[in-house]
């Protein structure tokens, strides 16, 4: 039975150390600003941005005015914020800011 707790010790002190070495431990700051250029009339562009631990809630986004955030990507650089865009009876999500990250 020690044997094999041992093996089992050493596969997973070897698959922990590939991951340590494959990934960057280097976090990184991304910055998200996003502007307005659609009329206000008949109503004005709605935003809401989240990840799996943040939610930054509605944002009301005026024609010409903007709406900005930071964020620090985790360890593995799969942070992943998506923005969901209304405006009157369309909506969509248009923004991946994972896509950002994978790009520095």
């Amino acid at each position: 039975m020690g044997h094999c707790f041992v093996s089992f010790l050493m596969i997973n002190l070897t698959l922990i150390l590939q991951l340590a070495c494959a990934q960057p431990t280097q976090l990184s700051d991304v910055g998200v600003h996003i502007i307005s250029g659609v009329p206000n009339n008949p109503t004005p562009l709605w935003a809401r941005c989240q990840s799996k631990d943040d939610d930054l809630g509605m944002q009301r986004i005026n024609n010409g005015q903007s709406f900005s955030w930071k964020f620090t990507t985790n360890v593995w650089g799969s942070t992943l914020f998506l923005c969901h865009f209304y405006w009157g009876s369309h909506n969509t999500t248009i923004f991946d800011a994972c896509l950002q990250c994978q790009n520095r």
